[in-house]
């Protein structure tokens, strides 16, 4: 699951943001972040085959670790999304 530059955009100015790969659509509930660059991400993640537990984890793992790491590189401007 890979992430373009104009998604990280758009996540500045959406609150959802979906990504389809492989049958698999994710959507951004929530991000809260702090001033310390840490941010909490809610995501659901949909898909047409059932995902197993360890599946499922391994996405949204990857996801946060990509997403944290942009967000710490400073790639990403601040995000506040209520």
């Amino acid at each position: 699951m890979v992430l373009q530059s104009n998604d990280y955009k758009k996540l500045s100015t959406l609150k959802t943001l979906v990504i389809n790969q492989k049958d698999v659509q994710i959507n951004i509930l929530k991000i809260n972040q702090s001033k310390t660059h840490s941010a909490n991400i809610d995501i659901e993640v949909i898909s047409k085959e059932r995902l197993s537990t360890k599946e499922y984890e391994e996405i949204q793992t990857h996801f946060n670790s990509v997403l944290h790491k942009e967000v710490e590189l400073n790639i990403l401007p601040k995000i506040m999304i209520k």
